[in-house]
């Protein structure tokens, strides 16, 4: 986790009034946060799997990462049986081919150069809910394994998304593919779409040290301008450039599952300066 102490920023979009309606971006205005913790990294299948072994068998089923259809693919994570240890298998389908792999065996994108071979434990878990993260959030929270543990606000997301300037990504104002992955990362090839393991793309870590702020899977906020809205925040890898703009805010409902949607962890800070006015 990084700590980010209390201090202003700049929230929102300095773009004309039409690309701010097309993008739900807010009027560039400064904000304050307290001090709170947030992940480094987007929460990954492997502490999702921690997760779910944790729990009581019949409470497993609602909590797996299932989605049957949608315009962004498909996707489920099974618990299998075998010999030996119980292990897993994810089915990913991001586009037009699926990509089948169990416990132990790596994931193998096709027409990739780079990142072709991952560790899919450690790409960031998708296909849950709002709903699904909160489950896990307060888990964290009751073991005591994060304290105060929570779905980052959006305010938070934001500030540490781009430190205390205007900047339209995490590190800068442009974003090449190397950066990070979005849809012009391996040639919008239709069987190299999908995630990469968390901290792939150090290129564009933000000023507060923290990774995937910007592509790999949308992350899922709590709104701070609308009490009960939902969001997802920082684009995916599916999306153009214009998508992943860390000003953009795009509504979503409890319910709602993608293959490109994840989140992150964010907690009250160890010393109190989380506490709001």
């Amino acid at each position: 986790f990084v700590h980010v102490p209390e201090g202003r920023f700049w929230f929102g979009s300095t773009a004309s009034e039409e690309i701010r309606k097309w993008q739900s971006a807010a009027p560039a205005h400064r904000l304050r946060t307290p001090g709170y913790l947030i992940a480094r990294e987007e929460t990954s299948f492997a502490e999702w799997i921690g997760f779910l072994e944790a729990q009581p068998a019949e409470q497993r089923e609602r909590l797996l990462p299932l989605v049957t259809s949608g315009f962004w693919g498909t996707m489920a994570l099974q618990p299998v049986n075998g010999p030996g240890a119980p292990a897993w298998e994810l089915t990913l389908q991001p586009t037009q081919h699926p990509y089948v792999v169990r416990t132990g065996e790596k994931l193998r994108y096709l027409d990739r150069e780079r990142h072709a071979e991952v560790d899919w434990m450690r790409l960031p878990v998708s296909g849950v809910s709002w709903e699904q993260a909160g489950a896990y959030v307060g888990w964290l929270s009751s073991t005591r394994k994060v304290p105060g543990a929570r779905i980052c606000k959006e305010d938070e997301w934001e500030r540490a998304a781009r430190g205390a300037d205007l900047r339209l990504f995490p590190h800068g104002d442009s974003l090449a593919p190397v950066d990070a992955n979005f849809d012009e990362s391996y040639g919008r090839k239709a069987r190299a779409f999908g995630p990469d393991e968390v901290g792939s793309h150090p290129l564009s870590r933000s000023p507060f040290g923290v990774d995937d702020m910007v592509g790999n899977v949308f992350e899922i906020v709590a709104s701070t301008r609308a009490p009960g809205e939902i969001l997802m925040r920082g684009g995916g890898y599916y999306y153009d450039a214009a998508s992943c703009q860390s000003s953009n805010r795009n509504v979503i409902q409890p319910t709602d599952r993608a293959p490109t949607l994840g989140f992150r962890v964010c907690a009250d800070a160890p010393d109190g300066s989380a506490k709001r006015p």
